[in-house]
């Protein structure tokens, strides 16, 4: 009997003590939260996830708030469309130039930051099929080269550090 109102008061203290712990979790986390305070229609930039982008991608893609939805999630539209998750104003990051004329006329269709992030990329746009052609001994010169037959220069993804006279710059 004795050993159970000590084992209920040892109870008793543990669950008061994580009670006044989590109250002051709370409180350090929400003292050092700055608040961010966005309007509809400023220009903005969020990190892609490494495991969304290559390591010649962007690291951030820029957008431009929509919609705020409860005075913290943004809905963001880039120049390929409108970014299919909102993000909370905490995760964005305010840019000193709002002047991007790729953001001025947004599409409206749905895409991913994964997608987005994949069009941005100068290397992408310069070579749309997205053709690696791995080609040995400088073929890239002949129509045997994918990137030559489709018109395109070689990206960086076709044959690393090698030679080739048709690579961009």
């Amino acid at each position: 009997m004795k050993e159970s109102k000590i084992h209920y008061h040892l109870r008793q203290r543990a669950r008061h003590n994580l009670d006044l712990y989590t109250e002051n979790m709370k409180k350090m986390m929400t003292k050092n939260k700055r608040k961010k305070n966005f309007s509809v229609g400023d220009c903005v930039k969020i990190q892609v996830p490494k495991i969304d982008r290559h390591s010649t991608h962007r690291k951030y893609l820029l957008c431009k708030i929509i919609n705020i939805f409860e005075g913290e999630m943004c809905q963001l539209a880039c120049q390929s469309g409108i970014v299919d998750v909102c993000y909370s104003a905490a995760d964005l990051e305010y840019l000193d130039n709002q002047d991007i004329p790729e953001l001025q006329r947004t599409p409206t269709t749905r895409i991913s930051v994964r997608e987005a992030a994949r069009l941005q990329n100068a290397a992408d746009q310069n070579n749309e099929n997205n053709t690696v052609c791995n080609c040995k001994r400088n073929k890239c010169q002949t129509r045997i080269c994918p990137c030559k037959k489709n018109n395109t220069l070689c990206s960086v993804h076709c044959h690393g550090n090698r030679v080739c006279l048709n690579k961009q710059m």
